[in-house]
C-alpha cells in the first residue's frame, strides 16, 4: 500500500493553484473552456431568463413517506477564452456538462455548530447551449461575449441557464455512478434508468422532512457543472453556492450566489468564521480535490467539540477512511457520522461508516473497494461529516484519510486535533457518615465516605473547628473507612472532619469540604436518677436500696452480681462527681 504525505500549508501547490477561497472573479479569462455556476436560483443582479423570483426559485417538488424534494435554477458561464462543448447528440453525445445539485444545514447542537450536507439529486444532462448575456454580472469588466451561435457550444463570456423545471425533469436526469468527475467521462444514454421518471421525489433533490429543521437562513444550496472538455487547471472553481431561507418546507432564495467555491467554505463564510478550510490534492493533476474543513469549539471548562467535514469535490478515487490521533486517556463522548443518502435507484451502500478507536487513533471507515466497489466511500459531490467531544484541549497533528479505489492513505499536516489529555486527578467524592450534624453513639465512632475514582489514598482530618485547623485526629488510609482510636475524642463535643483523596497526580477534596458532628454526653457509673452526672440525689437513692437483692444489673446493682452491697458501693464512690 502506497502512502501521500502532504503538508497543509503546501497542499494545493501539487496542482499549482491558490489554497483557500478561490478569488471571484478570477484575474483574467483561463486557456481552453472554463465553465462555472454563475447563477443559484436566479441572477446574482436579478436577472431571470425563465421569470424565477427568490421564492420560485427553489421548486418544492412535494413530499412522498418521509422524504421532500427540490428542484433549482442554475445559471452556467464560461470564462473561458475558447468555446465549450455542449453537444448531446449525433455519434459523440457524451459531451456535455452534468449538473449536481446538493444541500446543506448549519445548526448549533449543545453550544458548537454543526454543518451537514442532507440532500442531492440525479444530474440534469445539459442541452443547447443559448450563449445568453448574463456572464457579465460575474466577471465584467474582465471578458467579453463571444457567442458561438450553436446549441452545441458555449461561447467564452456566455451564459446559458436551466430553470427549476429543467433541472427537476426527471427523464433527464442520470445517475452519479456513472461519471468520472475528473475527466467529466461518462456513457449517455446513460445506462441506469434512461428516461424514467417517477414520483414527486424520483432522482430530485432529495432531503428527509424530518430534517428540515431549523427554519430561517442556516440553509446552502449548492451547484456544480462537471465538463468534459476543461483542462484540469479549470476544474477546480466549477460549484457555487447559495443561502437560502426554510419556512415550513418551502425555501426562499436569500443574498445572491457566491461564486467558484463550494458550500463547505460557506460554512466559514455565512455562520462560522473560526472554521478553517484545507484544499487537498492527493494525486496532483491527475485527480481531483478533496476540501476538509474544521472547528474545535469549548462547551466547558474541560470539554470540547471537535467538527470536521471532508468534501469530496471531484476526486475519483474516492474515500474510504478518516482516522484522528486520539490518545487512549482521551475521554470521548456524543461521537458522531453524517452522511447523505444516494437514491433512486444509485447503487451505492447507505451504511454508515463505523468507528474505532484505539492504539492512538480514532476512525470511521467503510468497506474497502476490494471487500465491496459499491460502499459507501465518500465519492464526489458528497462531504461526510465527522464529530465528537473530548476532555482535551486541540493541538497541532496530522489526520489521515484512506482512499477507496487504490488504497492509498493520505496525511493531512496541521490540523487541530485533541492534545494528551492531563493524567487524571482523584474523582468527586461525598462524606456519608457521620452525617453533618449528627451525634454519634459513642466516642470512637467509624468514619465512612463514597469511593473516588483514580484514587491511591485518603488523608482524614478530625479537629474542633470548621477550618480543620485545631487537629485531635488524622489519618491517611487505603479505604474508604477509619476508626478513630480511643480518647481523641470528648464526651459532649462538637467536631469536624473532612476527607482528601490523592494520588500522583493530585488532591481531590471531599464534598462538603467538611462536616460537623457532636460526640455523647459522658456515661457515668451511679448515675441512678438519669440526670447524666453522679451527685448527692444518687447516693440517697443508693443508700435506700443498700442490702437489698434486686434483678442483677438494675437499679443500685453496679457489678450486676443481684446484690447491692459493699462492692457495689465502692463502685458508686469511684463515680461519684461525674457530670457534676
Amino acid at each position: 500500500m502506497k502512502k501521500i504525505v502532504l503538508i497543509a500549508g503546501a497542499v494545493s501547490a501539487l496542482a499549482g493553484v491558490a489554497m483557500g477561497i478561490p478569488p471571484v472573479p478570477p484575474p483574467a479569462p483561463s486557456s481552453g473552456p472554463d465553465v462555472v455556476v454563475s447563477g443559484i436560483g436566479f441572477g446574482s443582479t436579478g436577472v431571470a431568463p425563465f421569470g424565477e423570483t427568490p421564492s420560485t426559485a427553489v421548486a418544492n417538488n412535494g413530499t412522498v413517506g418521509a422524504i421532500t424534494a427540490y428542484s433549482i435554477a442554475t445559471i452556467s458561464c464560461n470564462l473561458g477564452n475558447v468555446d465549450a462543448i455542449w453537444i448531446d447528440t449525433g455519434a459523440q453525445p457524451n459531451r456535455h456538462p452534468v449538473i449536481g445539485t446538493q444541500m446543506y444545514r448549519y445548526q448549533v447542537v449543545n453550544g458548537a455548530g454543526q454543518f451537514e450536507q442532507v440532500g442531492m439529486n440525479w444530474l440534469k444532462h445539459g442541452f443547447c447551449a443559448l450563449d445568453a448575456v448574463n456572464c457579465t454580472q460575474l466577471t465584467n469588466p474582465v471578458g467579453t461575449l463571444v457567442p458561438n451561435g450553436s446549441c452545441d457550444w458555449l461561447g467564452p463570456f456566455s451564459t446559458d441557464t436551466y430553470s427549476a423545471g429543467l433541472n427537476g425533469q426527471q427523464s433527464n436526469l442520470g445517475p452519479r455512478s456513472e461519471v468520472n468527475p475528473w475527466t467529466g467521462a461518462y456513457p449517455y444514454p446513460y445506462l441506469l434508468q434512461p428516461g424514467a421518471t417517477g414520483d414527486a421525489i424520483f432522482k430530485r433533490t432529495q432531503v428527509k422532512t424530518a430534517e428540515l429543521t431549523p427554519a430561517g437562513n442556516n440553509w446552502l444550496f449548492e451547484a456544480v457543472y462537471i465538463c468534459t472538455d476543461e483542462p484540469a487547471a479549470n476544474r477546480y472553481n466549477n460549484y457555487s453556492y447559495r443561502q437560502a431561507t426554510l419556512s415550513g418546507t418551502n425555501f426562499t432564495m436569500a443574498n445572491s450566489t457566491e461564486a467558484l467555491r463550494p458550500a463547505i467554505v460557506g460554512w466559514k463564510e455565512k455562520f462560522e468564521s473560526g472554521v478553517t478550510i484545507v484544499n487537498i490534492d492527493p494525486s496532483g493533476a491527475s485527480d481531483g480535490r478533496l476540501v476538509l474543513g474544521y472547528k474545535v469549539t469549548q462547551t466547558g471548562p474541560t470539554t470540547w467539540h471537535y467538527e470536521y467535514n471532508l468534501f469530496n469535490m471531484n476526486n475519483h478515487n474516492s474515500v474510504r477512511s478518516f482516522s484522528v490521533p486520539m490518545d487512549t486517556a482521551l475521554q470521548l463522548s456524543n461521537v458522531d457520522f453524517n452522511d447523505v443518502d444516494y437514491h433512486s435507484g444509485e447503487p451505492y451502500s447507505l451504511t454508515d461508516w463505523a468507528f474505532v478507536s484505539g492504539g492512538g487513533a480514532g476512525a470511521w471507515s467503510t468497506d474497502t473497494f476490494a471487500q465491496n466497489n459499491n460502499a459507501n466511500a465518500l465519492r464526489w459531490s458528497t462531504m461526510y461529516s465527522f464529530r465528537f467531544d473530548a476532555n482535551s484541549a486541540p493541538t497541532t497533528g496530522t489526520i489521515t484519510l484512506g482512499m477507496f479505489r487504490d488504497g492509498s492513505t493520505v496525511a493531512v499536516n496541521a490540523v487541530q486535533v485533541p492534545s494528551v489529555p492531563p493524567p487524571p486527578t482523584p474523582g468527586a467524592f461525598t462524606l456519608r457518615v457521620p452525617g453533618d450534624g449528627e451525634t454519634v453513639a459513642n466516642l470512637t465512632p467509624t468514619f465512612e465516605w463514597t469511593d473516588s475514582s483514580n484514587a491511591d489514598s485518603y488523608d482524614i482530618t478530625v479537629a474542633t473547628d470548621p477550618g480543620l485547623s485545631n487537629i485531635v485526629a488524622t489519618a491517611n488510609v487505603a479505604t474508604t473507612t477509619w476508626t478513630i482510636n480511643s480518647g481523641a475524642l470528648a464526651a459532649n463535643t462538637e467536631y469536624w472532619w473532612g476527607v482528601t483523596a490523592n494520588n500522583a497526580f493530585g488532591t481531590t477534596g471531599s464534598s462538603p469540604v467538611r462536616s460537623q458532628f457532636f460526640t455523647p454526653p459522658p456515661v457515668c457509673v451511679g448515675d441512678l436518677n438519669g440526670d447524666n452526672a453522679t451527685n448527692t440525689a444518687d447516693l440517697a437513692l443508693f443508700l435506700g436500696a443498700f442490702g437489698t437483692s434486686v434483678t442483677p444489673g438494675t437499679g443500685a446493682d453496679l457489678n450486676g452480681d443481684g446484690n447491692v452491697n459493699t462492692a457495689d458501693l465502692a463502685l458508686f464512690l469511684g463515680g461519684f462527681g461525674c457530670g457534676v
